[in-house]
């Protein structure tokens, strides 16, 4: 979906470029898995990723990847656009779960504090009476 660029009320439109041989750069070579579940080389995904991270967060973002081989008997659109959604969608999951576990582990530590404080307290005042 683009923004209409003649709409004074269109939104800011960004676009990452990558220039690649063939589709076999984006992934991770060490991957046996077919292209639509491998991981993107680490490379590739930093570019992305530090690219992205200079757009606020709420503006539209196209990543578009010139491909001089095109592989046989594949759409490479299709191909990598699933591929990248499926990449970071995992990711996007992955942090959500450390983010959580990160979570439980702060009110873990803020339960444990809290308690020792009011021990603490408690003793301090029990000793000046």
């Amino acid at each position: 979906m683009t923004p209409d660029s003649g709409s004074p009320h269109a939104e800011p439109h960004h676009r990452i470029e990558i220039n690649l041989r063939d589709i076999n750069q984006l992934f991770n070579t060490m991957d046996p898995s077919p292209f639509h579940e491998k991981d993107l080389d680490h490379d590739a995904e930093e570019f992305m990723v530090s690219w992205v991270r200079e757009f606020p967060l709420d503006e539209q973002v196209e990543l578009l990847i010139h491909l001089s081989e095109f592989p046989p008997g594949a759409e490479p659109q299709v191909l990598i656009e699933q591929a990248v959604h499926r990449y970071f969608s995992y990711r996007a999951k992955l942090n959500r779960m450390k983010f959580r576990s990160l979570m439980d582990d702060g009110r873990k530590s803020l339960a444990i504090g809290l308690l020792f404080l009011i021990v603490c307290l408690t003793v301090s005042e029990s000793l000046i009476s």
